[in-house]
């Protein structure tokens, strides 16, 4: 799982700790299962150059694609894959569908912009 958070206090640690907690919690219940779902620690990256956040946004939108059998698709069948992936932000970034109300999407964009369509350019020219 990777995702990127912005937290205005240094509360990582904290607010990993209850995501963890509250989420495995919910996925147990739903799967009638018990114990960890996660091994070890989470791994957190500063990103103390604006830049980097443009670059971090594309790297976590193209994880879905990035195993070997689905990096050897064609180009089309994989932006495509990524654009209609269920549990991706992307489509929110792409189109304004699916939008969450936690994601401020005008952070990223705001790199190109503002521009949805300069921001799909810029993921897409990642996979051709």
């Amino acid at each position: 799982m990777r995702f990127s958070a912005s937290v205005p206090k240094a509360n990582l640690s904290e607010f990993m700790r209850q995501f963890n907690i509250s989420y495995t919690g919910y996925y147990n219940r739903r799967h009638r299962r018990s114990g960890h779902l996660y091994q070890g620690r989470f791994k957190a990256v500063v990103v103390d150059k604006d830049s980097y956040l443009l670059e971090l946004s594309r790297y976590v939108h193209l994880n879905p694609i990035r195993i070997k059998a689905k990096a050897l698709r064609p180009d089309r069948e994989r932006i495509r894959e990524i654009s209609q992936y269920r549990w991706s932000s992307l489509p929110g970034y792409l189109e304004g569908k699916r939008k969450a109300s936690w994601i401020t999407y005008e952070v990223v964009l705001g790199y190109v912009g503002g521009s949805r369509q300069k921001y799909a350019g810029f993921v897409h020219d990642a996979i051709r």
